[in-house]
């Protein structure tokens, strides 16, 4: 049986989501002294795991679970497709890390730091996403039915909560410095852009869409001019702050309804580069410094863009090489899994 049809807007976003991924992430920012525009383009560069969260959220959470069948298919799935490539990865990743330290250790030594490193060690490094995104991936179904049950205003109800939750947390609490520990509100921090996927989906249309776009906006100027005046100091810039959240979402609207690739040649390399995104993700932070002996004595600007675009090549190659393993890998767990 054939596979669904890719959607390439949505492979799009994922190319970008992880090139900004890497810029975020190469060193020596030739904007980084000019306080202008590093605050503009920081917030733009700021979008990768706000939009990846997003894709998440819309394509996870649009999916019904009426059946024991359907919850066993989604979670077999998601251990052979997620799970699996992060946990070997991840232990590949400590060893290498330990290496390039200089840290000599016993293989018993290596096992418990690999062990450490999923439990806890990742979050210290770009891996922090998953730790957030495999709760949500055990989440998904229930979240699901329930979101499903729920009638549009409803849904309304539901993210305006989540708006006023943010809005205490990162602006209100912190400016009488009286902190806020009321957390446990189900759809707060980087839930909520795992919410806003699906919430986008269900509720906007053409007329609502144009304010989207605009509060969007607003809400990236607000984002920028705050980072200016008050710097480091700006609460929750990219991340949990209201405006990051709604300027986030108004890109990601735009992107996915407007990007239209009809070029063979393009879609080709974008549903290439889609296809292998999650483990370039997973080995980009630490394959960016074999670009280091081919950038010796460029300029600032010409070492900054080719740190990017070899951290990129590189780690597609690598990433192709370690899918044509896990293809094999994950068909034989599919056999045990009965996937």
């Amino acid at each position: 049986m054939k596979g669904k049809a890719r959607n390439i807007s949505c492979d799009f976003i994922r190319v970008l989501a992880l090139i900004l991924v890497i810029i975020n992430h190469t060193r020596n920012k030739p904007w980084a002294e000019n306080i202008y525009i590093d605050s503009a383009v920081q917030t733009v560069i700021a979008l990768c795991n706000g939009l990846f969260f997003l894709l998440s959220g819309k394509f996870n959470l649009s999916k019904e679970f009426n059946t024991k069948k359907d919850y066993a298919s989604f979670y077999k799935k998601r251990v052979i497709d997620i799970l699996m490539p992060y946990v070997l990865i991840s232990m590949v990743l400590s060893y290498w890390n330990l290496k390039d330290e200089g840290i000599w250790i016993t293989p018993k030594g290596y096992i418990m730091t690999a062990v450490q490193d999923l439990f806890s060690g990742n979050m210290n490094y770009h891996l922090w996403f998953m730790f957030f995104l495999i709760g949500y991936i055990v989440s998904t179904p229930f979240l699901s039915k329930m979101l499903h049950a729920m009638d549009n205003w409803e849904l309304h109800i539901a993210f305006g909560i989540s708006v006023l939750w943010q809005i205490a947390s990162v602006y209100v609490a912190p400016i009488r410095n009286i902190g806020f520990g009321y957390t446990g509100w189900i759809l707060y921090g980087w839930a909520l852009y795992y919410f806003a996927g699906y919430y986008l989906d269900r509720v906007m249309d053409e007329k609502k869409e144009r304010y989207l776009y605009i509060a969007g906006a607003l809400s990236y100027l607000a984002t920028v001019i705050g980072m200016i005046v008050l710097g480091g100091e700006f609460p929750g810039k990219h991340d949990y702050s209201i405006l990051f959240v709604i300027f986030c979402m108004s890109v990601f609207w735009f992107l996915q309804k407007n990007i239209k690739i009809n070029n063979n040649v393009a879609r080709a390399i974008i549903l290439f580069v889609a296809k292998h995104s999650f483990v370039m993700y997973l080995i980009h932070y630490n394959v960016r410094w074999l670009a280091n002996p081919f950038v010796e004595g460029m300029g600032t600007v010409l070492e900054f863009i080719v740190r990017i675009v070899l951290t990129f090549v590189f780690s597609l190659a690598l990433a192709f090489v370690i899918d044509l393993l896990f293809d094999q890998l994950k068909k034989l767990l599919g056999k045990v899994l009965g996937v």
